[in-house]
């Protein structure tokens, strides 16, 4: 029982340690990640470092999840360009939210009712709980739904780490994308939407290839019956 309330302890003391951090990067970067004008002067300021700089940001911002990403993607290509600012936006995104399910894994149930909001508590954490990993890849890459706040949710969810690694890398994707709108705002969004849809696609075929098989198969048999 003492060992256990030293663990207890340990890891509240971890949580408070964790939230006064978050409190503290919120208050210094809150106002600045919607205006991309700001970033790009924060971020050409570090020279060489400022992909890691910004991947950084990205990360930050994925854990401090009710900061909106967007202005902070479509900076990324305003800042460095569509591609390469496509693959900052990926890698950072991507690792963010691994941390992020690693966190509430460590954490628990407390540290997420501190992250997320009770309305988006009450609205996915029933969903979460019964999800799929097609499901998974659904919310990534469909811009609909607050992905970072269900990523803590994810996190204590009985799915396993190594399920979740194909939905994410791939769902994260359609994200990224939007660094083709800061670089372009005219093309960039047709191009970023295209990507999207093949994204799109290739998770669905990939998770439901069972199933597409099954009905390709029976289509066959019935042009093609035995005789």
């Amino acid at each position: 029982m003492e060992l256990l309330k030293k663990e207890w302890g340990k890891s509240a003391l971890i949580i408070l340690a964790y939230i006064a951090f978050v409190v503290i990067v919120w208050y210094f970067i809150s106002s600045l990640l919607g205006d991309k004008e700001t970033i790009r002067e924060i971020i050409k300021g570090y020279g060489l470092f400022a992909p890691i700089i910004f991947i950084i940001i990205q990360i930050t911002q994925n854990i401090i999840a009710p900061i909106s990403h967007y202005p902070l993607l479509i900076a990324g290509g305003y800042i460095f360009g569509p591609i390469n600012g496509f693959l900052l936006n990926w890698i950072g995104t991507t690792i963010g939210t691994f941390l992020i399910i690693i966190l509430a894994k460590k954490f628990g149930r407390p540290l997420v009712n501190k992250m997320v909001s009770k309305k988006a508590i009450d609205k996915y954490d029933h969903i979460v709980k019964k999800i799929s990993p097609f499901g998974l890849f659904l919310i990534y890459a469909l811009p609909i739904f607050p992905d970072d706040e269900i990523s803590y949710l994810i996190g204590i969810s009985a799915m396993p780490l190594k399920s979740m690694i194909f939905p994410i890398v791939l769902g994260k994707i359609g994200g990224a994308t939007n660094a083709f709108i800061g670089d372009s705002p005219a093309t960039g969004f047709l191009a970023s939407a295209i990507i999207g849809i093949i994204i799109l696609i290739i998770g669905t075929l990939y998770y439901q290839r069972k199933n597409i098989i099954k009905i390709i198969k029976k289509h066959y048999k019935s042009f093609y019956p035995k005789t």
